[in-house]
């Protein structure tokens, strides 16, 4: 099945997404995506001219509409009771995982936030933000397989030469959401204070009530754990803590206090309020 947008219009760089061919290159060790980040640091060029290119939520408009368009197509040959491939089969279960992650760009990178991070001067990705352009070399050299090992080593290594914003810092990874189900997450979060790359503790949450709120929560929460608390770990743990509260609450309002945030903290990491 073709799934492509016919409508789609022509992007300024016809070299920035070659049709929907894969961003693919040779597979690097952890050893070699860290001299692979640090020679990247020391190319790239940033650029504090307006972006000449167009904002990425315009591709990700597209490609939204490209899923949204398969999803359907797949549904349909399901009715009509015609085979379809095992990926067909998982896109179909997981359709609303999808619209999820949609959602969540959008709501991270609103486009202030996306005019003010730092992009490229030159470049097969020039007019871009700088973190799409090592987000792009590891997706490229790790074939997809993201972890957290592997992306922690990487922007350590690029930071050993060239310091990232905070906000740079904030669009590589915040929050890392694994979506179970629409009820089932898994719930963790990550912190680079210029001196280490942190990592929380993970979460279950599985009785999800509502997710609006989740990343202001943790922002609110980060906010407060720097300037109330001792280490910059205790700070991310009380975040994602206070997000991971912010699941079981309906509304977009924070209706919880610092006590129950803390209780939460010591308790079993199922992400549920206990009054």
């Amino acid at each position: 099945m073709n799934f492509t947008n016919g409508s789609r219009r022509k992007t300024p760089d016809p070299d920035v997404f070659p049709g929907n061919e894969p961003i693919r290159s040779e597979l690097f060790s952890i050893e070699r995506l860290e001299q692979h980040a640090q020679s990247l640091a020391e190319a790239q060029i940033v650029s504090t001219e307006p972006s000449g290119a167009r904002a990425l939520r315009v591709r990700l408009a597209q490609n939204e509409r490209a899923l949204e368009d398969g999803y359907r197509k797949i549904a349909a040959a399901t009715r009509e009771g015609r085979g379809i491939p095992p990926a067909a089969e998982w896109l179909l279960d997981n359709y609303h995982i999808v619209q999820e992650q949609m959602r969540q760009i959008r709501d991270d990178l609103p486009p202030r936030y996306y005019r003010r991070l730092p992009k490229l001067a030159g470049g097969h990705l020039k007019g871009y933000p700088r973190v799409f352009g090592i987000a792009w070399a590891v997706v490229a050299h790790t074939d997809s397989a993201l972890d957290i090992p592997k992306l922690t080593a990487f922007v350590d290594a690029y930071q050993r030469v060239q310091p990232l914003t905070i906000g740079e810092l904030w669009a590589i990874a915040i929050t890392l959401r694994e979506s179970k189900s629409a009820s089932h997450n898994g719930w963790s979060a990550c912190l680079n204070n210029r001196k280490e790359f942190l990592l929380s503790r993970h979460y279950e949450i599985t009785h999800i009530v509502d997710r609006v709120g989740g990343g202001d929560s943790f922002a609110a929460g980060l906010i407060y754990g720097l300037l109330s608390l001792p280490t910059h770990q205790e700070a991310l743990e009380f975040a994602v803590a206070a997000s991971c509260l912010k699941h079981s609450i309906p509304g977009d309002f924070n209706r919880f206090n610092v006590d129950e945030v803390k209780n939460l903290l010591k308790g079993d990491g199922s992400g549920r309020v206990q009054r």
